[in-house]
């Protein structure tokens, strides 16, 4: 086992910052400042340093990277790493300032959530519901508190079933990189690009209360080799 030690930016003792073990199923959520606490992570894959910011790392080849988040900011380093050297870092959290334009004019009401660089839904992602933002009446978004690295700021799309369920569906994804204490700005559709379309129903069709119509553009697929056909 490795006895690891958590520190601030400044050098104090980062005492009960969330400690997330990133391993295939871990399934850690992050969320503004930390780890969210009502996610399904497996047990074990969350820790938090006791108050002198000290936790233990136990021997496991599944583990690729250790995670410690809290107020003062973000660090991640592999097992190997703390190996060498058991001592974490924190650096500041960065920031994000977005704008969506649509047609040269600012889009607001336009709902983004946020795909976490390098992880996944069985590894680690933001959480859901927490990490939701909509711009606003100038078309802009403020996220805080976010982990330095590559991510992606998605679309979200909200779409009603005929029950009346509902849900959500992804639009497209924008890359961005935080860099720490920094602010990352993005601007979104300043393509001044509008594109119209017209649908036109078979004959003997028509349009029925509850349905939802979704259309894709994208570039022309490509022949598909012989020995794949």
């Amino acid at each position: 086992t490795i006895s690891v030690v958590v520190y601030t930016p400044d050098g104090r003792p980062a005492g009960s910052v969330d400690i997330g073990l990133v391993s295939s199923g871990a399934r850690l959520a992050m969320v503004q400042g930390g780890f969210s606490l009502d996610h399904v992570q497996t047990g074990g894959s969350l820790l938090r340093a006791d108050k002198q910011g000290t936790f233990t790392l136990q021997p496991d080849p599944a583990i690729t990277r250790v995670i410690a988040a809290g107020a003062d900011g973000y660090a991640e380093a592999t097992p190997a790493e703390l190996e060498a050297n058991p001592v974490m870092r924190l650096q500041p959290w960065g920031r994000l300032e977005a704008t969506c334009f649509s047609g040269g004019k600012p889009v607001a009401g336009r709902e983004y959530g946020l795909k976490f660089g390098g992880g996944s839904e069985e590894t680690i992602t933001f959480d859901f519901m927490a990490s939701r933002f909509t711009t606003d009446t100038q078309g802009k978004l403020t996220i805080d508190k976010l982990p330095p690295g590559k991510h992606e700021l998605m679309r979200l799309i909200h779409f009603n079933s005929p029950d009346g369920s509902g849900g959500w569906m992804h639009g497209a994804k924008t890359p961005f990189e935080i860099r720490s204490g920094e602010t990352t700005p993005l601007d979104l559709g300043i393509s001044n690009c509008t594109v119209q379309a017209h649908l036109q129903w078979p004959a003997g069709m028509s349009r029925q209360p509850g349905q939802n119509i979704f259309a894709g553009l994208h570039t022309p697929m490509p022949p598909i080799p012989p020995e794949i056909m």
